[in-house]
C-alpha cells in the first residue's frame, strides 16, 4: 500500500484534470502553520491539472471524441461557437475537496458548459429581457411556495416546458428545446486552464463573526479558470425539419445575448463569463453564399428580371433551333436549361429558377424539376 501512495505522488504524469483535481489534493490541513504547506499542494494540483490538458495524447483522444460527438449530433441538432472575452468559471460552487470548484468532463478532463447551466441562462434571460417586451417570452410567476400563480407566455413554454397552474391540471409539458453540454474546441484545450485567484477582506464578517473593519487581513484564495472557445448545441423536438431549424436559431440567438449581456458560470458579477460568437467556416461559408445570392438578385431585379431566384414555375417550349436545342422565355425574358433541354415545341416543363446570366441580353438559367 505505501509503495502505491508513494507512486500516486508524482502528479506530474496525471492525464486527466477532473481526476486530479477530485482525487489528488496532497495537503488538506488548514491550521495557521500548516497554511504555507497546504498552499504548496493547492499549487501542485493546479500545475498538474494544467499540465494535463497540454500532453499531446489526451488533446488526441479529446479531438477524436470531439469529432464523433459533432458528427453524431450534427443531423439533429443545431450549433454555434463562442469564446470566452476574460475567463469563465463553471461549477464555482459545486462540491470539491478544494474550497472553489471546475466541471470539466469527468472522461477527458476538458472544461465544459453543463445543458442544464445553459438552460437555466437562457431561461432567466427569455423572461427578464425578451418577456419584458413581448410577454410570448415570460416565465410563470410564482408564490413564496414556488407555486405558479401566471401562466407562462406561449413562446417560453415551448422553449422551457409548460407548469400548470394548479394540482387539478395535468398538462404539465417538457419544452421542446434540448440543451446540450457546451464542449470546449480541440484547439482551445491547451491553454484552457488559467491561475486566478480571489481576496475577500472580511471573512469574520462572511461568517457572521463581526463587523468588518479597515484592519481585517485580506485571505488570497487561488482558484483556476478558464479560458477559450465553446460548442454550443440545441435541439428541437419538432419533426419539420425547417420548423426546428427556426426554433433552434432562436435558441442560440438567445442564448448569444445572455452570454454577451449575462455571462455563464459564476462571478459574472466581477465580469466573468461573458463570450462573444464566432463564426465557423461552415457559418462563413454560409453567409458569403447568401450575401452573394442576395446581390445577384439584386442586379437581375434592376435588369428587368423579377421572377426570384428556387422559384419553380411552369414554362413553354417556344421553338425549336436547327440543333434541336429548345428556346424557353419568361415573361419576355429569355430562359435556357443547364443542361440543354430539348423536348418538342409547345410542351411544358416544370423547372426551378437557378440564376440570372446577366451578360448580353441575359437570360434566367433553369434545372428540370422531376
Amino acid at each position: 500500500m505505501q509503495a502505491l501512495r508513494d507512486a500516486l505522488k508524482d502528479l506530474s504524469k496525471g492525464q486527466n484534470a477532473s481526476l486530479l483535481l477530485a482525487r489528488y489534493l496532497t495537503e488538506t490541513k488548514s491550521g495557521e502553520e500548516e497554511k504555507e504547506a497546504a498552499q504548496r499542494g493547492r499549487d501542485e494540483l493546479f500545475r498538474a491539472a494544467r499540465s494535463s490538458v497540454r500532453d499531446e495524447e489526451v488533446q488526441a483522444l479529446y479531438a477524436r471524441a470531439f469529432e464523433m460527438r459533432k458528427s453524431a449530433l450534427s443531423a439533429c441538432t443545431s450549433s454555434r461557437i463562442f469564446k470566452t472575452e476574460g475567463r469563465l468559471i463553471a461549477g464555482l460552487g459545486g462540491g470539491s475537496v478544494l474550497e472553489t470548484g471546475l466541471t470539466l468532463n469527468p472522461l477527458y478532463g476538458a472544461p465544459m458548459i453543463p445543458g442544464s447551466s445553459l438552460k437555466g441562462l437562457a431561461a432567466h434571460y427569455c423572461s427578464e429581457v425578451w418577456g419584458a417586451e413581448d410577454e410570448r417570452f415570460r416565465s410563470p410567476a410564482l408564490d413564496g411556495r414556488t407555486r405558479p400563480t401566471r401562466q407562462a407566455g406561449p413562446v417560453y413554454e415551448v422553449l422551457f416546458g409548460k407548469v400548470p397552474l394548479s394540482r387539478k391540471e395535468k398538462d404539465a409539458k417538457a419544452g421542446f428545446l434540448r440543451f446540450y453540454d457546451a464542449w470546449l474546441l480541440p484547439d482551445s484545450l491547451p491553454n484552457s486552464l488559467c491561475p486566478d485567484v480571489m481576496t475577500p477582506h472580511h471573512s469574520a464578517y462572511y461568517t457572521g463573526e463581526g463587523a468588518p473593519t479597515d484592519f481585517d487581513d485580506p485571505n488570497p484564495v487561488t482558484f483556476l479558470s478558464v479560458k477559450g472557445a465553446f460548442e454550443v448545441r440545441v435541439g428541437c423536438e419538432d419533426p419539420d425539419p425547417e420548423v426546428r431549424k427556426k426554433w433552434e436559431d432562436l435558441a442560440l440567438r438567445l442564448l448569444g445575448e445572455a452570454f454577451e449581456r449575462y455571462g455563464a458560470g459564476g462571478k459574472t458579477r466581477s465580469g466573468y463569463g461573458r463570450m462573444r460568437h464566432e463564426e465557423s467556416e461552415e457559418e462563413k461559408r454560409a453567409r458569403l453564399q447568401a450575401a452573394q445570392q442576395a446581390d445577384a438578385e439584386k442586379r437581375s431585379r434592376e435588369a428587368g428580371f423579377t421572377h426570384p431566384i428556387c422559384e419553380e414555375l411552369t414554362v413553354r417550349c417556344d421553338k425549336v433551333n436547327k440543333k434541336g436545342n429548345s428556346s424557353f422565355t419568361i415573361e419576355g425574358k429569355e430562359a435556357r436549361f443547364d443542361p440543354v433541354l430539348k423536348v418538342d415545341k409547345g410542351t411544358e416543363v416544370r423547372a426551378r429558377i437557378v440564376g440570372v446570366d446577366l451578360s448580353g441580353k441575359g437570360c434566367y438559367v433553369l434545372e428540370r424539376v422531376p
